[in-house]
């Protein structure tokens, strides 16, 4: 279930970009396009995460593959913008609802330490979805891109089997009333929000890599490959290889945290991330672009077992739905707002201006966060006489 889902949600984060700069789109378009998701997202993602404290996660999981299947449909028979409006809202109505529920699951595993080496494995096989979708619906794309999207059909189609297996669970708390639940939930994620100062923490490095590995080195590190005349198969390829290297170096997420702490993994990591995107513009051949993506992709590795463990293991268990999805709101939040203006902005400017000056605002950005971030969870082994001190 952890790797078919990321495989339909990467092959359309890859595919619809490759899609709309086949069909010409400008680039405030793509930014615009690619927000829709994220706008979803943010409206229905705490309800979803109220889906996850009843007793019916299986069922939700089951729906949510429906929908993605769904969506994958509409796409591969998109030729227009306005097409791609109603498939983009049902991925991010899927997206919103998949990860809530998906990953509270997960912290059913385990206790205490052994939530680090769990979300090692559960972000590890998350990597070969990853890897996998981008790949497959690129090498399909060389026939049709209907027949890339069909394969992410069918991706959806073996998530909803694997989901239709787990194990039924008591409901965390009873649902009193539909309109009642709806409006808590949003009040909810309003308390985890103010009370949960390591969610916090989590969530804003996480809208710090969203910008990164979903805009900045997504969509339109995509388009830039279009523009130099790659072909979708090999600009799928940058992504899956991207992933490939992510999801190879999460697998020692649990020992480097207990080494270093997650803040500092997610701060050097995504300043890693923003040098190497900084340098696209120059990046001509192959082996550069390739090279970018790879750096990138080890940069931004550990974003989601540490923002797992730091938003949903940190809280109480009838709260980790709701951690999760503050999570998730700073990832839509982060690409809502700053996909079409990156767009606005290279439709005006140049690669070789945007990209180097966001990557300098971005590098500022993380050092903030870090020192932040550092207060609220500090290093292991950081002297306890230390902590105390501003």
């Amino acid at each position: 279930m952890m790797a078919m889902f990321p495989a339909v949600l990467t092959m359309s984060q890859t595919m619809v970009p490759l899609l709309m700069g086949r069909l010409r789109f400008d680039k405030t378009t793509v930014g615009l396009i690619q927000a829709t998701p994220a706008v979803v997202g943010i409206l229905l993602g705490p309800p979803m995460a109220r889906l996850a404290t009843g007793a019916h996660r299986r069922e939700t999981l089951i729906v949510v593959f429906a929908v993605s299947a769904f969506a994958c449909w509409l796409m591969s028979q998109a030729t227009s913008a306005v097409s791609l409006v109603v498939p983009q809202m049902a991925i991010g109505l899927a997206t919103s609802a998949f990860w809530t529920n998906g990953l509270a699951a997960s912290f059913d595993l385990g206790e205490g330490t052994r939530h680090d080496a769990i979300q090692a494995w559960v972000t590890a096989a998350q990597g070969i979805g990853f890897f996998g979708g981008p790949l497959l619906g690129g090498y399909l794309s060389l026939r049709s891109f209907p027949a890339a999207f069909w394969s992410g059909m069918a991706c959806a189609v073996v998530g909803g089997l694997a989901a239709s297996r787990l194990t039924r669970r008591p409901a965390l708390e009873a649902i009193a009333g539909l309109g009642r639940a709806v409006v808590g939930s949003y009040t909810r994620v309003w308390h985890v929000i103010m009370r949960r100062e390591r969610v916090r923490v989590g969530a804003v490095f996480v809208g710090l890599h969203a910008f990164l590995l979903f805009v900045m080195g997504g969509s339109f590190f995509l388009v830039y490959a279009e523009e130099l005349g790659w072909s979708s198969l090999a600009a799928a390829g940058l992504i899956a290889g991207r992933e490939a290297v992510s999801g190879l170096a999460r697998l020692s997420y649990g020992h480097a945290s207990r080494r270093v702490g997650p803040v500092t993994l997610l701060g050097f990591g995504a300043m890693l991330a923003a040098i190497a995107l900084a340098f696209t513009p120059v990046a001509r051949s192959g082996w550069c672009l390739a090279a970018i993506a790879v750096v990138a992709g080890v940069g931004t590795a550990f974003m989601p077992p540490a923002a797992n463990v730091l938003a949903g293991a940190s809280a109480a268990t009838e709260e980790q739905a709701f951690g999760i999805v503050v999570t998730n709101l700073a990832n839509s939040g982060a690409q809502m707002g700053l996909a079409p203006l990156l767009g606005w902005w290279l439709g005006r400017l140049s690669y070789g201006v945007v990209y180097p000056v966001v990557g300098v605002a971005w590098l500022a950005l993380i050092c903030v966060a870090m020192r932040w971030g550092w207060r609220v969870v500090p290093p292991p082994h950081y002297p306890r006489a230390s902590r105390a001190q501003p």
